[in-house]
């Protein structure tokens, strides 16, 4: 058994998930710059060598700090000053580690509350529901709570490295034995020549998990090019209107290569192509490729059915609990492209607000989807039964958001001659400018009571977004580039 204490933890920290090079003293200052940003030892070796010895456990001062701040703004230093330190693929595995950290001692009892925001008893802790930040906040104040130290605590390197395989093959077992919905309708060929995403390791203080993602198109002559975009929509387009069972409906009448342009002719017929789709579909993509979360209903099927829905899209998430076994959520989708990112924020959370006072009916119209008319007999029994499950078998999925929003990027093109330069120059901008609207997304996160709900955004910046979302959509309707 290995006990639960700052020292071992930073043992696993340094040996198994902190960015490669960065030594024992570096590691325990990143971790003391969150809790305790004024603490002057935080990264000498000597104050280092005593917790990693057991020869003293976290100082007063530190836990008079931490006692004195509030949750919200620890988990903001933990985010900017720690969650970017640690390898962002094994951040999951870490999260599963200190839970195996807390499970296997026996000296915590299995009524012990061990997390506080929210409230989680050890005998809870398997399921992991929390974002990645607020998880560590979490633990990290359970091991300040404790305060243990005693050389007689400590685990050897080989103990430490052996525990750090244990957990690396029982996650990586119970990943891959997760089940997955076989009903995802993107065609992602050519995905990531369309989009280039763009490194961002910033998180979101939500309880739940959470991500900002942002990309950029290619860049032709210092302006986006579209027209990898548009042949990427158009062979997307059928399969964004269409189910899953009409789509392996034309792969049998061997009628693929029609099943766009019959999309497309159906959406000009009812007069849909003007621009204002383009976020849908886009909306639609990147829940599909990025977040990994199939289609119940796109955009347009709710918009052209006679439902109460204030979604753009619904799709279904699988996200792995620690015993192997997924739980599941109902992704309710908004997009907003305008000029002015600002505005498309704030109109998206008024979105996400319509649809969640408007719970009982988004919730109701998933219910009662003639899921065998638009699934495969096998996906449609398994989706019956994630969302309607028999009484008392298990939990219905839970209501999450995904975010789509279009935008100008405003940078003076004539300082950069160098095609290089400027692309360089526009993605720091992108990274910069997705930092400064933290706040703005943290501001209306808690104006519109969503500290309880995951939220998946996707940002995209366009040359002239409100009028380039117009010509891309012609482009698509005619079947060629402007």
């Amino acid at each position: 058994m290995i006990k639960t204490c700052y020292a071992n933890f930073l043992s696993i920290l340094k040996e198994g998930y902190i960015t490669p090079g960065t030594n024992y003293p570096e590691t325990n200052g990143i971790i003391f710059s969150a809790l305790d940003p004024n603490y002057y030892r935080a990264t000498e070796t000597d104050a280092t060598n005593e917790l990693h010895s057991g020869k003293r456990g976290f100082v007063g001062e530190v836990i008079e700090t931490m006692n004195k701040t509030s949750f919200d703004d620890l988990v903001q230093r933990i985010n900017s000053k720690v969650v970017q330190k640690i390898i962002p693929d094994k951040r999951e595995e870490l999260s599963y580690t200190c839970r195996k950290l807390i499970l296997q001692d026996d000296s915590i009892n299995r009524s012990s509350v061990v997390f506080t925001h929210p409230e989680i008893k050890k005998e809870d802790l398997d399921f992991n529901d929390l974002a990645f930040s607020v998880f560590l906040a979490n633990f990290l104040s359970f091991l300040v709570s404790r305060n243990e130290f005693s050389p007689e605590y400590l685990a050897t390197t080989k103990e430490i490295t052996e525990f750090i395989g244990t957990c690396y093959h029982d996650f990586g077992k119970q990943v891959k034995s997760t089940s997955k919905l076989t009903i995802s309708t993107l065609n992602t060929t050519n995905f990531d020549n369309v989009f280039r995403q763009i490194h961002f390791t910033g998180d979101l203080s939500s309880q739940k998990p959470n991500n900002i993602k942002f990309f950029h198109l290619d860049i032709i002559n210092k302006d986006f090019e579209y027209k990898d975009l548009e042949d990427f929509l158009i062979n997307n387009i059928g399969n964004y209107l269409y189910s899953k069972a009409d789509q392996n409906k034309s792969i049998k009448d061997k009628a693929e290569a029609l099943f766009g342009v019959k999309a497309v002719r159906q959406m000009a017929r009812n007069g849909d192509i003007n621009g204002d789709e383009l976020g849908d579909l886009l909306l639609y993509a990147f829940l599909e490729k990025v977040l990994g979360a199939p289609k119940l209903m796109s955009g347009y099927q709710l918009s052209n059915a006679s439902t109460c829905s204030k979604s753009n899209a619904i799709h279904i998430l699988s996200i792995n609990d620690f015993n192997g076994a997924p739980y599941h959520q109902l992704v309710f989708g908004t997009s907003s492209i305008l000029n002015d990112l600002d505005l498309s924020i704030k109109n998206s959370f008024k979105t996400i607000n319509d649809i969640k006072n408007n719970r009982d009916e988004e919730i109701g119209l998933v219910e009662s989807l003639s899921f065998n008319q638009l699934f495969e007999p096998n996906d449609a029994e398994a989706l019956k039964d994630i969302i309607v499950p028999s009484k008392g078998s298990k939990s219905r999925p839970q209501m999450a958001f995904g975010i789509f929003i279009g935008c100008d990027i405003d940078i003076d093109k004539q300082n950069y001659s160098n095609p290089d330069d400027y692309k360089n120059a526009l993605e720091a901008k992108l990274e910069q400018t997705v930092k400064n609207k933290v706040p703005l997304l943290e501001e209306q996160i808690k104006l519109y009571g969503l500290e309880n709900y995951s939220l998946y955004f996707y940002l995209l910046p366009f040359n002239r977004a409100e009028q380039d979302k117009s010509l891309i959509m012609d482009a698509i309707k005619t079947g060629g580039v402007n």
